[in-house]
């Protein structure tokens, strides 16, 4: 035990270090004590063609190859919409486990040179992206869905033609499981 009297020979500095170096050696710091950062689970991507989608009103969805201008998409949506400006829907439950979703749209190859559509994406009821595209015309994105239930996909005929078919390519969802 250090006195008041060794304390002032030994100055205040010392005694410091010495009080220090006694708590470490009592209380060691290891790999099992230090703290430890939050390990991040691992995530991978889901392609939405594999998966199966919990509500919809399209007349058909079929998954496998689509082409949207002039590319082939492996892992693609394609649906249909019902009439000339009504919209549809597909939905997929990402059960708050997903991160992002990607994807490259357009109208299908197969569909008349005069079309056009109106997308819309949403996670739960909030809307992440909204455009219009007309044939021959492909838009890519990345879009934030953390913590969301449902992915709503949605579209509609913005022209004067026959409803067009839509091809999502490559969608996809990076989740922590599925």
């Amino acid at each position: 035990m250090l006195s008041s009297r060794s304390c002032g020979r030994l100055g205040l500095a010392t005694v410091a270090m010495l009080v220090v170096g006694l708590a470490i050696a009592v209380h060691p710091v290891s790999a099992s004590t230090a703290p430890q950062a939050k390990k991040q689970p691992k995530t991978r991507w889901y392609y939405l063609a594999d998966r199966p989608w919990v509500e919809s009103n399209f007349p058909y969805i079929r998954t496998g190859p689509g082409q949207t201008n002039g590319k082939t998409y492996t892992h693609s949506v394609i649906h249909g919409n019902w009439a000339f400006h009504d919209t549809g829907f597909v939905q997929y439950d990402l059960k708050r486990r997903c991160h992002e979703f990607r994807y490259a749209t357009g109208i299908s190859d197969d569909s008349s040179s005069e079309s056009k559509a109106q997308f819309e994406i949403y996670g739960d009821r909030r809307r992440l992206s909204k455009f219009k595209l007309e044939f021959g015309q492909t838009r890519s994105q990345a879009l934030k869905v953390k913590n969301a239930l449902r992915l709503k996909l949605a579209t509609a005929n913005a022209g004067d033609t026959v409803a067009p078919d839509i091809v999502w390519g490559d969608a996809r969802v990076r989740c922590t499981s599925l």
